[in-house]
């Protein structure tokens, strides 16, 4: 796993911890970008951890660490309601994205793996996220690039190993596989 997942993902050993790194992160970068604070470090890291915590709540929620029902959607209410008051730390976000996608041959295919498969989370399960993606011309145009990205260099990489595959995530996730001549889902 690359070493910047293993930091972040320190301490995410529960649900409800990465529930709250989630809200957490979302929370600080959201306030960093009203208050249009030239903290852009703190509120684009802050942003990509609460990312990163959205793949971590979605393995836990597969491990059977579910909260009730009613949490859990009071929680995605919460999160897309934050991330609509950050559109321009979204938008900074899939920039880093579509880096992390060409500096995979040295950094590892992983990275750009989890960050799309947390925006793609996001769009499928959290109500409200995917107009957020889809209204923005900004932010789809990105994520679009971003695709083309990921099949572009994908072919390239090496196929990762089964076990660094999240098994929560689902098939159409085609990103994980690519190396390894998967099919692409469009």
């Amino acid at each position: 796993m690359y070493d910047g997942l293993k930091i972040l993902y320190d301490g995410f050993d529960s649900t409800q911890k990465s529930m709250e790194s989630v809200i957490d992160g979302f929370s600080v970068s959201r306030e960093l970008e009203q208050l249009k604070s030239e903290d852009n470090i703190l509120r684009i890291v802050s942003f990509e951890r609460a990312m990163y915590s959205l793949v971590g709540v979605q393995i836990g929620l597969s491990e059977g660490s579910a909260p009730s029902a009613s949490d859990l959607e009071n929680f995605r209410v919460r999160v897309v309601s934050l991330i609509a008051g950050s559109s321009h730390t979204f938008f900074n976000y899939l920039c880093d994205v579509f880096d992390y996608v060409f500096a995979a041959w040295e950094d590892g295919w992983e990275k750009p793996c989890y960050c799309r498969s947390a925006i793609q989370l996001l769009i499928d399960d959290y109500p409200g996220a995917a107009k957020l993606v889809h209204e923005d011309d900004e932010i789809r145009g990105m994520l679009e690039e971003v695709d083309d990205a990921l099949r572009e260099r994908g072919v390239e990489e090496d196929p990762l190993q089964e076990e660094d595959i999240p098994a929560s995530l689902p098939d159409s996730h085609w990103w994980w596989r690519l190396p390894a001549g998967g099919a692409v889902v469009e």
